[in-house]
């Protein structure tokens, strides 16, 4: 009876390791309060006309990727009208690595680019604010664990 009330009691402490070990992998929610991090591939709502997709280049390490950003309407048509900006940066270091805004440039299938520089391990963000003519119609975060 002994022996099986210490098996349990390793399974059980094996299973609460495990659970904490894979909580420590998510990517934590440092922007700021009422801000969630938008979904990579996941279709986003910009507003009743408007939706977009994001994904980079390649998976995000130190270095340089793109983020990339395919805006459509309700029809699926690419959207390539609109003003795009994106700002990266550290959270945790504010303004020691941030980009400043910077314009992201749209290629010749319509996909909004985006240049990100990595320098160091951590949790990083992109703040990306959409515009039609000059009203702010869209502000976002996407959260990069690297």
């Amino acid at each position: 009876m002994r022996m099986i009330s210490k098996s349990i009691l390793s399974a059980l402490f094996m299973c609460f390791a495990a659970v904490i070990a894979l909580d420590s992998c998510k990517q934590p929610n440092t922007a700021k309060p009422g801000t969630e991090y938008l979904e990579r591939g996941s279709k986003i709502i910009i507003n009743k006309d408007l939706s977009f997709v994001y994904d980079f280049n390649k998976n995000p390490a130190i270095g340089m990727f793109l983020v990339r950003i395919k805006v459509t309407d309700t029809a699926n048509n690419n959207v390539d009208t609109l003003r795009i900006t994106g700002q990266s940066g550290m959270p945790s270091m504010k303004d020691a690595h941030d980009s400043g805004e910077v314009e992201f440039q749209i290629n010749k299938e319509g996909v909004y680019l985006l240049p990100v520089n990595i320098v160091m391990p951590g949790n990083w963000e992109v703040e990306v604010k959409v515009y039609k003519d000059k009203t702010r119609i869209f502000n976002g975060r996407i959260g990069i664990n690297v």
